[in-house]
This record gives C-alpha cells, sequence and structure tokens, in this order.
C-alpha cells in the first residue's frame, strides 16, 4: 500500500471536500486507518493536480477494453493482469522515458508498506430513525437501542457478521448480524417493557396455576386468543394480587367465570368492592336484562302504539 492517496473528490469517498479539513466516508476513513494510508483529496477546480492519472484510463480503454470480452470476471482479471505486465508495463512512456513495469520495480514497490496479515472487511455505514419499540430498521431487520434513543437518528456500522450502532462516536450497542425478523436485548427497555416481555404466555399460565383453578382457567382463556391485548389484560389480572391477598383473587376469578365475564374490570370490580368476601346467598339474585336497559317489553308497546 502507498503512504498517500490523493483521490478526486468523488461523493462515495469524501463527504466535504476541503483543502485543509477534508471530510470522510465513515467507511472509506476506516479502509485507509486500516491499511495505514493518508488520504489526501486534490483540490476542488484545480484539474492540475490529476491529469496523468486520469490520462490512464482512456488508455486502458482503447488499448484494453476495446472490442474485447471474457465470458467471466475472473477471465477478465487474469487477462488484464497479463495486459499490465507484458503491454502496458513494458511500452516505453512518453512523459518519463521509461517503461513502467521497470520503473515500479526500482523505485515504487520498494516504498510501498507492508498489506496488513488480514484482508480488509468490507462494511458500510447507514443511518436510521429509532421507533417507539426501541428498534432501527437496517438492511432489512431490526436491532434494540436502549430506550432513551427513541426518537433519534443513530448510524449503523454494518459488517460482515456484526452490526455496530453509533451515537456519533460514541458505541452504543452491537448485534450478530442478520437478514431479517428482530434482534432485541431485555435491558434495552424500560422497567415496565421488561416486565412486560418477561410474563410470556407460559410464565403467565404457571403464575395462575399457583393462585388456583379458577385464576387459571381466566387466564388461559384469554391468552387462547393469542391476542396482544388479551395478554396484556391477563397481566393484569395477575398484578392484583400485589394489591389483594391470592386466596382473594382466587374467588373474585371463580365468580367472574360464573357469571360469564372474565374480563379484568370485572375482576377488579369484584375485589374493589368486597363482593369477593360476600357469601354467595347473600347476593342479590341477577336481573335479567333484555334489548338495551329497557328492555324487549318496552319496543313492543312503542311498535304496537305506532301500528295504531
Amino acid at each position: 500500500m502507498p503512504r498517500r492517496v490523493v483521490p478526486d473528490n468523488l461523493t462515495a469517498g469524501v463527504r466535504k471536500a476541503d483543502r485543509y479539513d477534508p471530510r470522510l466516508n465513515r467507511a472509506y476513513g476506516e479502509l485507509a486507518r486500516y491499511y495505514g494510508v493518508l488520504v489526501d483529496p486534490s483540490r476542488v477546480r484545480h484539474p492540475q493536480d490529476k491529469p496523468r492519472v486520469e490520462r490512464g484510463v482512456s488508455y486502458a480503454r482503447e488499448s484494453f477494453f476495446c472490442g474485447r470480452s471474457f465470458p467471466t470476471l475472473a477471465a477478465w482479471r487474469g487477462a488484464a493482469a497479463d495486459w499490465c505486465r507484458e503491454v502496458a508495463g513494458q511500452r516505453v512512456h512518453g512523459t518519463t522515458g521509461e517503461r513502467p513495469l521497470v520503473a515500479f520495480a526500482a523505485r515504487e514497490q520498494p516504498a510501498l508498506q507492508p498489506l496488513p496479515a488480514r484482508p480488509w472487511e468490507l462494511v458500510s455505514w447507514t443511518s436510521a430513525q429509532v421507533h417507539a419499540d426501541c428498534h432501527l430498521q437496517v438492511a432489512g431487520a431490526r436491532y434494540s437501542v436502549p430506550y432513551r434513543f427513541v426518537g433519534q437518528q443513530l448510524d449503523s456500522r454494518l459488517g460482515q457478521t456484526l452490526v455496530e450502532i453509533y451515537d456519533g462516536a460514541t458505541l452504543v450497542t452491537t448485534h450478530p448480524r442478520q437478514d431479517r425478523g428482530r434482534a432485541t436485548r431485555l435491558d434495552h427497555y424500560p422497567e415496565a417493557g421488561q416486565a412486560f416481555l418477561r410474563a410470556t404466555p407460559a410464565a403467565c399460565l404457571q403464575q395462575a396455576q399457583g393462585y388456583g383453578a379458577a385464576t387459571a382457567a381466566l387466564v388461559a382463556g384469554l391468552l387462547e386468543t393469542g391476542l396482544l391485548t388479551q395478554r396484556r389484560e391477563a397481566q393484569a389480572i395477575l398484578r392484583l394480587a400485589e394489591r389483594y391477598d391470592p386466596a382473594r383473587l382466587e374467588e373474585a376469578c371463580r365468580r367472574a367465570l360464573a357469571a360469564g365475564d372474565g374480563r379484568q374490570r370485572t375482576v377488579r370490580g369484584i375485589l374493589a368492592g368486597g363482593h369477593d368476601l360476600v357469601p354467595p346467598a347473600a347476593l342479590p339474585p341477577p336481573q335479567p336484562v333484555g334489548a338495551f336497559l329497557r328492555g324487549p317489553a318496552a319496543f313492543l308497546v312503542a311498535a304496537e302504539e305506532g301500528e295504531r
């Protein structure tokens, strides 16, 4: 590798052209640091900085590429290497008066730095906004970050096997790279979110079984649908055991099931009103309710009056 390169201000490599402080693309800058190369972009609107380099493009196009075709990329590369050694390297250069291959071996090759032991791992950088679920989407997959970054724009470094997420120059978190799906770390959620994720359907059912058969039956009925809202409702019922005695919760669930209403607000209302403490014989009998609260008879009378 050379110690210094003078590229054009290509947008894929130079984010902001400046004579004294050019800003490089992050992946391009990493590549330069890895190989120990100083990137010194040419001056803007100064074509004399690089005319001889660009002259080689037209020479290669006319001497090697023009009128030739190969079946594979490997064949192109092999033919290009042969052309460099036997044609381009052996011609007498019009400016220097030397054979390029001889001049390279004599002066340029000894000045090059050795390559690192491992080749450069191709990486790419992208930017994405953190959604309300503490995830950002990168290259078809979703990766979690700490919840304090929700709504912010973060930079992601995509390697072959690892995804690194940065807030400016600060590393936020890392994930193994995946093609699709979600990569989630539980500690990236706030406490309430962590509690919700830990309370899986299996964990909820196991906890409910510890309180009694009625609680387990009510919770199992809610979880049977597989809906997220029903899972939240089951978790809310189980949290009532933090405010009330588990035995009372079991009785309230039994009475809610007997009434045919296993909703959380029904169980909560039974506990809040102390109805679970009242013997069933002392409770007033349930009143049948017809259509709306007035009953079907009211509508029949109104219909008869309308006909008359």
